[in-house]
């Protein structure tokens, strides 16, 4: 290679290299070489276009060059023909099957087309080829997570780290970690992540932050408060620029249009809550547009296709043009349903999309942000007392913040496992983020105030080997032999589902309560004690009782809470009677009714608009102001 090109490109200075390296070509265009370094340059300096012709046309001079049919590979997946690429890193290990890229690239390839044991073949023998190879670590981790095997996914992500310290790679541990029941560890990862990002990238890894603060028992009101407050200074405040002015019509009366910003619009608990509200609004009061980042589309995104009155697909649209998009749209009342939950799109709610905004649905806690207005609650969510948690105003609905569609999957109620003198089994099917030490301490508590009884634990993450023993050494090291719990993985929805039959009581987890899961539980007949937290999500399944009309089953301390369900476990006719009433009781409840709970939100919604509206006339001058100048 010319020594100036050498130069150049040490220095990435692309475009000055291929301005040689064109040269040369114009005086020998059969020169191999010259050719490959001049795609490599075009491609370092952005014309991927015209590298993928010139790395072609050293395959058409030399076939057997495999590192140019390496480069054109990368080349192809970075450009979305990952068949294509494939196809060249399948030939580059026929020429040399110890490439070490070509190996770890088909192998992210295999993983992302579903065949992941096979990738991990092909990423260890990535490894045994070069260890130091950039990524190989990285993307085993991935792959490791996604079979389930955490611990092992672990410790490729730690290597990783160690190999190169950067924010994706401290995030994904942290991601591992809270999967095996970790938070503290992976609160850890996540700051250290947040170390080495800006941007959308920060703000996502920043909720994770947010998230994890609320799994963990020595985070109180203030400190999640603050977390909150540095979400809010760090990613929405750089994106409140001067007031634009809203063409909405400022009729408080008229037809709203209200958009719902989701990417959970499938097999979700957000499938499970806000399905009934697009089925139920009045089509005559209000137009609903579904704005969808839904990944991984399902059946029950095909439902929600056919219930909204407008369907946006905008999973690769930035937030920018996305906020853009919404006021295009004349959207009225913008509701979010992810709060800090994974794939959010507060980032744009930060831009003033709308008029009015607000979070509701999947939300676990306040945003923390200035620019939503309210956050969607109920009394017991949100107890008199409690708006000091809130940057929003709160809306508090009669009965429950959320309804609940149950799962057409779901199987028939069985009879009481511990039905003719069978032991009592407890159990837990939260997933793991929401376990610790000190829950199990509680839960011990219990096993020891019934002795003849088990404990049945399911999650996800407990198909790992290294992630059950945790589980399994937590209850051990509160005195429960191992006999007498049962750990199992999770399962397709209706097998797990149908796991609750084996189930007599269910308890709840701290600080952290269970949303969908609690309901869930109670749709198969297993009634959930619970010990409400002070948060927002810890209040979850208390909110879920009350409105089911089982408030007995609300604990008040830890001492309570042992009290009643050693209680319910020794009146084995009440388990019997709450079990096989429980479906029409809810059904009977204000949380199946989702007609009645989308009147109240759309009144909620009326109310919201209206007060802008006012605003608006009170500030004829300020076509941008909002609730707030109400306040």
């Amino acid at each position: 290679m010319d020594p100036r090109v050498k130069k150049l490109m040490a220095e990435k200075k692309w475009r000055q290299a291929a301005d040689i390296l064109r040269a040369d070509l114009e005086k020998n265009p059969f020169n191999v070489d010259a050719r490959f370094h001049f795609a490599f340059a075009l491609c370092g300096g952005g014309q991927k276009t015209e590298a993928l012709n010139h790395y072609l046309a050293v395959l058409g001079l030399e076939p057997k060059h495999f590192a140019a049919r390496n480069n054109l590979g990368n080349l192809l997946l970075s450009q979305g023909q990952a068949d294509l690429g494939a196809d060249c890193f399948r030939k580059v290990l026929e020429i040399n099957p110890d490439h070490a890229n070509a190996l770890m690239m088909l192998g992210l390839f295999l993983a992302n087309t579903g065949e992941k044991k096979e990738a991990v073949v092909l990423l260890r023998r990535a490894i045994k080829q070069n260890q130091n190879l950039d990524n190989v670590y990285s993307v085993l981790g991935g792959v490791l997570a996604d079979l389930g095997h955490f611990d092992e996914g672990a410790e490729a992500y730690r290597k990783s780290i160690d190999q190169k310290p950067r924010g994706l790679n401290h995030n994904n541990l942290g991601d591992v970690y809270l999967k095996q029941g970790r938070p503290k560890e992976a609160e850890r990862q996540f700051r250290a992540a947040l170390e080495y990002e800006n941007g959308p990238t920060a703000a996502s890894i920043h909720s994770n932050i947010v998230m994890t603060a609320h799994f963990i028992d020595e985070h109180d009101e203030s400190a999640l408060a603050a977390e909150l407050s540095s979400w809010a200074n760090r990613h929405e405040a750089p994106l409140r620029a001067k007031p634009r002015p809203f063409a909405n019509s400022a009729e408080p009366d008229r037809r709203l249009r209200v958009g719902y910003l989701s990417a959970d619009f499938c097999r979700h608990p957000v499938g499970f809550f806000w399905l009934p509200v697009l089925k139920s609004h009045d089509p005559d009061r209000f137009e609903s547009f579904c704005y969808s980042s839904t990944a991984k589309p399902d059946n029950e995104t095909e439902k929600f296709k056919a219930a909204a009155m407008n369907w946006r697909d905008v999973t690769s649209v930035p937030h920018a043009p996305l906020a853009e998009r919404i006021r295009q749209d004349g959207i009225d009342i913008l509701v979010d349903l992810s709060g800090h939950t994974a794939k959010n799109r507060l980032l744009v709610l930060a831009r003033r999309a709308a008029p009015v905004q607000i979070v509701a649905g999947g939300h676990f806690c306040s945003t923390g942000m200035t620019e939503v207005d309210y956050l969607v609650a109920d009394g017991t969510h949100a107890p008199e007392g409690s708006e000091r948690e809130f940057s929003e105003q709160l809306i508090r609905l009669p009965d429950s913040y959320v309804c609940y569609a149950p799962s057409s999957c779901a199987p028939p109620i069985t009879d009481l496992p511990a039905g003719g003198g069978n032991p009592i089994t407890f159990g837990s099917f939260n997933r793991l983020s929401k376990i610790s030490p000190r829950i199990v301490g509680l839960w011990a508590r219990v096993l020891e105030a019934v002795p003849s009884s088990r404990f049945l634990l399911r999650a996800k993450a407990l198909c790992d080997p290294g992630t059950a023993a945790l589980c399994r050494k937590w209850f051990e090291d509160c005195g429960i032999d191992g006999t007498r719990i049962f750990i199992g993985p999770g399962a397709a929805h209706e097998n797990f589902l149908g796991a609750y039959n084996s189930l007599d009581i269910s308890l709840d987890t701290f600080p952290y309560s269970g949303g969908l899961t609690t309901l869930e539980a109670l749709w198969m007949g297993v009634p959930v004690v619970t010990l409400p937290g002070k948060s927002f999500c810890g209040r979850h399944s208390a909110s879920h009782l009350s409105v089911a009309g089982l408030p007995e089953l609300i604990a008040k301390s830890p001492e309570e809470f042992v009290e009643i369900a050693r209680d319910l476990a020794n009146d084995r006719d009440r388990l019997a009677g709450l079990r096989n009433s429980m479906r029409d009781r809810m059904r009977a409840s204000p949380l199946l009714d989702g007609k009645a709970y989308t009147h109240h939100l759309e009144a909620a919604y009326r109310k919201t608009w209206q007060t802008w509206c006012s605003a608006l006339d009170a500030a004829p001058g300020n076509r941008n102001a909002s609730n707030r100048a109400n306040q």
